[in-house]
């Protein structure tokens, strides 16, 4: 009961939406291949594929509630989502500071097929365990580039020509300490990548997204900022706790 309270309270964040689901049958322990004498487990599935598992958490020895959050934080959005008005804050503004993976495309047949070819992307990424261990993980989405038209070439300097268009985009919350003021004040770094290493525009190509992400997280690539300097320091973020994700509790 005391572990069942622990991951209630860790998921208050979620709303509800998607519901957390508690079964002890033993059939689907089978299903996700989970061994019951292990104890309970958190198993999150995503992209309604309940064929194969995302991550998994184990319960036993009792996480904190901290530890729970970390992980609904960590894995709370699909393997590839469309950025939306709806979901912007929740990845932008997510607690877990994610580096995001944006795509800018016009709805068009060609862009369905570059959407498939971003979400294996971004399923590999998942999949060959390149998270693992990093202190930041990366979010996949994608913009209808005819909605958004004004925004991307504001904040991004992307115009219509130059679509299809792949950054990184990194709004990681940074503390700065303004000269008249006696205490901190939490100002959020809005910037960019368009560019590899080797100087190349950024496409719908595994490896080279790959080496993109590796760059970025080892200090390689030089940023670009999204905001001019006075834009940058009038503007202070709150980060609201909005967590979206799909998850199986099978608990003892």
């Amino acid at each position: 009961m005391h572990l069942q309270k622990t991951v209630e309270q860790a998921a208050k964040p979620l709303l509800g939406h998607p519901p957390v689901l508690k079964s002890q049958d033993p059939n689907l322990f089978r299903q996700f291949n989970q061994d019951m004498i292990n104890g309970a487990v958190l198993i999150t599935i995503k992209d309604h594929n309940t064929k194969h598992i995302a991550h998994t958490f184990s319960l036993h020895p009792s996480p904190s509630i901290s530890q729970i959050t970390d992980y609904l934080q960590r894995h709370q959005f699909p393997t590839l989502s469309e950025l939306t008005m709806e979901n912007f804050l929740n990845i932008m503004k997510s607690p877990s500071e994610p580096l995001v993976v944006l795509a800018a495309m016009e709805p068009s047949a060609k862009s369905d097929s570059q959407r498939d070819d971003l979400f294996a992307v971004a399923r590999a990424w998942r999949e060959e365990g390149l998270l693992e261990g990093r202190h930041r993980d990366v979010i996949f989405v994608w913009m209808n580039a005819e909605r958004w038209t004004t925004w991307l070439k504001k904040q991004y300097a992307i115009t219509q020509e130059q679509l299809p268009v792949v950054i990184i985009v990194d709004h990681a919350v940074s503390w700065m300490r303004l000269n008249y003021s006696p205490t901190l004040t939490i100002l959020q770094n809005l910037v960019y990548y368009n560019i590899d290493a080797a100087g190349e525009p950024l496409r719908f190509e595994k490896r080279q997204i790959f080496h993109a992400l590796e760059a970025v997280y080892a200090g390689q690539l030089v940023a670009k900022n999204s905001e001019n300097l006075f834009e940058r320091i009038g503007r202070v973020c709150f980060s609201p706790l909005s967590l979206k994700i799909a998850l199986i509790l099978l608990s003892t």
